[in-house]
C-alpha cells in the first residue's frame, strides 16, 4: 500500500486495480483495517448511489419472500447479499441494521434512504454496537433514526408469537439463524411446559480404534 493509499479516509470509495492497471471493481476502502477494500460491485461504472441500495434491497427482499409468507428474516447478511458491511434484520415493519464497517457508515445517509424508499419501515434502529467496529476505527452506539421504538417488537415465526428486544437484546434482538434449529425442537416440546425438559436420546457409543500392526520385511 502506497503513501497515498494509506492517506485515504477510511471508507472512502474507491476503484481497485490489478497491478496490470486492469480494473477489479468499486467498492469502499479503510487503509486501517485488515480487510482494507470492500468490494461493492465488480463493474466500475456502477454509480454508489441511492438507486443502488435501493436495488440491492429489493433484490434481497424478493429472495426472502419466496421462502417465507411473513416479513419477518434477516433483510441483508453483508457480502453473501452484496453488501459488505450491513446486516439488517427485518420484524416487519421495523428494521435493525448494523453497520460494521467505515465503508457502510459513511453511506449511512443513503442507506436509510433506500430503506424508506424499498422498504417504508415504521421505525428503524441502528444497533452500531459491534466489537467489529472498533477495528474499523468506529464508535460503538445504539440509536432510533427513523419513527420510535415503545418496547420489545412482536413478530412471528413457525405460526409462533415472540418478542425481539431490538435495543438492549443481543446484536439485533432475534438469532434469526436459528429458525431451523427452534423448528427441529418444537415438536419435541409438543404437550410439555417450561419446566419440562427435553431428553433427547443418547447416540451409539463409537467403537474404540482399531490398531494396525506395521511389521518391516527388511
Amino acid at each position: 500500500m502506497d503513501p497515498d493509499a494509506k492517506a485515504l479516509p477510511a471508507g472512502t470509495l474507491a476503484t481497485l486495480h490489478r497491478t496490470d492497471g486492469k480494473p477489479l471493481g468499486v467498492g469502499s476502502f479503510n487503509p486501517h483495517t485488515l480487510i482494507a477494500f470492500r468490494i461493492f460491485d465488480h463493474d466500475t461504472s456502477t454509480a454508489i448511489d441511492e438507486a443502488f441500495f435501493i436495488q440491492r434491497f429489493r433484490r434481497a427482499a424478493g429472495l426472502r419472500e419466496r421462502l417465507f409468507a411473513e416479513p419477518y428474516w434477516r433483510l441483508a447478511h453483508a457480502e453473501a447479499d452484496r453488501l459488505p458491511g450491513l446486516v439488517c434484520d427485518r420484524f416487519g415493519d421495523v428494521l435493525v441494521m448494523q453497520m460494521n464497517t467505515a465503508g457502510m457508515q459513511a453511506l449511512s445517509p443513503l442507506i436509510l434512504s433506500a430503506a424508506d424508499a424499498a422498504l417504508a419501515p415504521r421505525a428503524i434502529v441502528l444497533r452500531n454496537d459491534t466489537p467489529a467496529r472498533e477495528t474499523e476505527g468506529l464508535e460503538r452506539s445504539v440509536s432510533v433514526v427513523r419513527g420510535t421504538i415503545e418496547g420489545p417488537v412482536a413478530f412471528r415465526e413457525s405460526g409462533l408469537a415472540f418478542f425481539a428486544d431490538v435495543l438492549e437484546g443481543q446484536k439485533t434482538g432475534w438469532f434469526y439463524d436459528q429458525r431451523v434449529s427452534r423448528a427441529f425442537v418444537a415438536p419435541l416440546a409438543r404437550n410439555t411446559s417450561p419446566s419440562t425438559p427435553i431428553v433427547l436420546p443418547e447416540a451409539s457409543p463409537s467403537p474404540p480404534p482399531r490398531q494396525v500392526l506395521l511389521m518391516s520385511s527388511a
